[in-house]
């Protein structure tokens, strides 16, 4: 495996332990919850984060992955076991697919949406950065879902 590839690869797998460790355990209203109009919820970030990932290692791996992109964004219903498996079957992808990505790959261009083409070395890193933020927001919503179900401490003084 080339050595860019297992460096994000580990780094990526990373953002799925950080994603497992968000849903684990919760119920499936609580994966479906929104914060606010047009969120996501937990289950949607898993999902759609993961999803990407395959397409991207997809094209670098000249392997096909089924993805429709709007399907990403469908607040399906869902368990944390099962978005956990998912999880665990996005690392093995890393690992099987992860071994064909050569060195003409990284280098090789592809075109991304608004007009922007980036190198297969890119556009792994690109993913990765586009993975991490999906993590923060995915925290950020258990935060909220915390709150919302934890007792009031205390009220603040207006």
């Amino acid at each position: 495996m080339e050595q860019e590839v297992a460096t994000l690869s580990e780094l990526i797998r990373g953002t799925h332990r950080r994603l497992g460790l968000v849903v684990d355990g919760l119920s499936p209203d609580a994966l479906a919850f929104t914060p606010a109009p047009d969120t996501s919820s937990l289950a949607i970030l898993v999902r759609h984060t993961i999803r990407s990932e395959g397409a991207m290692l997809g094209k670098l791996a000249n392997r096909p992955f089924a993805r429709v992109y709007e399907e990403d964004f469908l607040n399906t219903p869902t368990t944390s076991q099962d978005l956990l498996q998912q999880l665990d079957a996005a690392d093995r992808l890393l690992d099987d697919w992860g071994g064909l990505i050569t060195r003409q790959a990284l280098d090789a261009r592809f075109p991304r949406p608004a007009n922007v083409v980036l190198s297969g070395a890119e556009y792994m890193i690109h993913h990765y950065g586009h993975a991490k933020e999906h993590v923060a927001h995915a925290e950020l919503t258990l935060q909220i879902i915390r709150a919302k179900t934890a007792p009031a401490i205390g009220v603040l003084p207006q």
